[in-house]
């Protein structure tokens, strides 16, 4: 379970330290105060990144040149986070950790408001939400994931090049594009699958009536090229003129789309304001037993403004997801925390002038 955090120069906190004191921690105060930052920086502790900014400068203070995060847990491990613009640096008892090392060991599940409309954003905010459950699960997909982004990096950027590049310029990064991409596709479509059944159930003891409920990949590549490192290598090397052309990589597995169904329909398009939040709620219980079962034990929830989005019913479900983990809560109101059956810890960070 995480004891304490420490905070120097991280978005709003110069310098501060927090220390959790069980199971269940609720961040009180207004808007705009950084309750939302804290779940944030204990994000970071868990896979490097951020869901709220791909640049590393916007968490750091104003006018400061990096900042000091420093993380500890009730068993003795102490990790610490340096952030400069450019890099994020990781160490465990003082000394450096690689990412590859330590990706799982303290895992995470991310409630945020925005992500109730996860699945009408683009292909790579919704690839980024679920990339962050499957590299805490393997090792092998963190490191490919990695590998395919640079190399897809690297391709785009030629194929943008004034000059354009030829077929030949672009072998490389196809091999390693053909190399790597095979083993993202097939974990995800072996997330998406081993998902619907236990978002079904989860959505069905929600709704108190079954009903289909489901996650699912598509791509516009066909299973046997997406899934054989050879097939796609062939594949890019036949449609480069094509990406030449479009001055991008037009097909691949970066092209992964997960799609969500409810009653066999798109979820969007007949779901109701509050069939939204139930999917959700089912697809986080869902995600959190993924989680335990490869992990051997459970995610922290990092929960952010979650009690806006839920009514009486469904906060008796969430109390169910949170059961048995250590949990964070965001709110803007003491009164959220009325109904839980045990008293949790406050955290109250309203200004002393407010």
């Amino acid at each position: 379970m995480i004891h304490q955090l420490t905070l120097r120069d991280f978005r709003s906190y110069h310098d501060r330290t927090f220390t959790f004191t069980g199971p269940a921690t609720v961040i009180i105060g207004p808007n705009g105060q950084g309750k939302t930052n804290l779940l944030e920086a204990l994000e970071l502790f868990s896979v490097g990144k951020s869901w709220r900014t791909t640049t590393t400068r916007q968490l750091i203070a104003h006018q400061a040149e990096s900042a000091q995060l420093t993380l500890s847990t009730q068993v003795g491990d102490t990790y610490g986070l340096t952030l400069t613009p450019r890099t994020r640096r990781l160490t465990r008892h003082g000394k450096a950790r690689p990412w590859r090392q330590h990706l799982g060991q303290l895992p995470t599940l991310v409630f945020a408001p925005e992500f109730l409309h996860l699945f009408r954003a683009d292909t790579t905010t919704r690839q980024r939400y679920f990339d962050r459950i499957l590299v805490q699960t393997s090792p092998l997909y963190a490191t490919a994931l990695t590998q395919f982004q640079r190399a897809l990096r690297h391709r785009n950027a030629l194929l943008r090049a004034d000059i354009p590049p030829t077929p030949a310029d672009l072998h490389p990064w196809c091999t390693l594009l053909s190399q790597h991409g095979p083993t993202l596709h097939l974990a995800r479509q072996s997330l998406a699958t081993s998902l619907t059944p236990l978002l079904a159930t989860a959505y069905a003891q929600c709704a108190g009536t079954a009903t289909p409920a489901s996650v699912s990949i598509s791509n516009d590549l066909p299973p046997a090229v997406l899934t054989d490192s050879t097939a796609l290598l062939t594949h890019l090397q036949t449609h480069a003129p094509r990406d030449i052309a479009a001055r991008r990589t037009l097909t691949g597995p970066h092209r992964d789309q997960w799609l969500a169904h409810l009653r066999d329909h798109p979820l969007h398009a007949t779901a109701s304001r509050g069939e939204l939040r139930t999917f959700f709620l089912s697809l986080l219980t869902a995600l959190r037993a993924t989680l335990t079962q490869h992990l051997s034990h459970p995610p922290v929830l990092l929960l952010d403004d979650v009690f806006s989005e839920l009514d009486t019913h469904r906060q008796a479900q969430l109390q169910q997801l949170c059961h048995g983990t250590q949990t964070f809560f965001t709110t803007t109101h003491a009164s959220h925390c009325a109904g839980f059956a045990t008293s949790p810890q406050i955290i109250d960070i309203t200004p002393l002038s407010a």
